[in-house]
């Protein structure tokens, strides 16, 4: 797996084990969490969420 493929997947499986809490108490969290992340893989946090953001535009939506 490429290392933005690892990225995503991991941020993507926390941001499921939030659930349903709140944007605004989630994304404390979220921001610390995609720090860790950044750090791990030697980029940034904003990078992290940028490729997150990304792959989840790609996504099908299923209702």
């Amino acid at each position: 797996m490429r290392k933005r493929e690892l990225i995503v997947k991991e941020f993507h499986e926390y941001i499921e084990s939030l659930g349903s809490m709140p944007f605004d108490k989630a994304l404390p969290l979220m921001n610390g969490e995609m720090q860790r992340i950044g750090v791990k893989y030697s980029t940034t946090g904003e990078k992290v969420f940028k490729d997150y953001m990304y792959w989840k535009s790609r996504q099908k939506v299923t209702s």
